[in-house]
């Protein structure tokens, strides 16, 4: 940071230390008052530029944030709708195997009684 620049002192320091004439003085401290003004002023730009940047970086990672909660929220719903599209095929499924052993115990008692009607018969 840069410290207050004393032009008056400066000026003086330049006539009684330096040995310069007061025209002089004059000319080489207005000289360098004006350089450190423009750049105390392209500072004061550099920082407002910098908070500007920091600004539209801090709202497109908010943009981002935002995205990736919609996409989160949306695979969510998707993997629910996948679960519950497995416990549906399940219960077919255990529906299905349900009625092959019926019609497997079935088939197996109806054996038994065509076995038993041939030895019945038979004998």
């Amino acid at each position: 940071m840069l410290a207050a620049f004393d032009t008056l002192k400066t000026a003086k320091r330049l006539l009684d230390a330096a040995g310069l004439s007061e025209k002089h003085a004059g000319v080489l401290v207005s000289t360098l008052a004006e350089g450190l003004g423009e750049k105390l002023a392209m500072k004061a730009d550099s920082e407002a530029e910098f908070r500007a940047v920091r600004s539209e970086m801090q709202a497109g990672f908010e943009a981002i944030r935002a995205e990736m909660q919609a996409s989160d929220e949306r695979m969510q719903a998707g993997f629910a709708a996948m679960r519950a599209e497995m416990r549906e095929r399940e219960q077919r499924l255990i529906t299905r195997m349900g009625a092959i052993v019926v019609g497997g115990i079935g088939i197996v008692l109806a054996s038994i009684g065509i076995v038993t009607t041939i030895i019945l018969t038979a004998g």
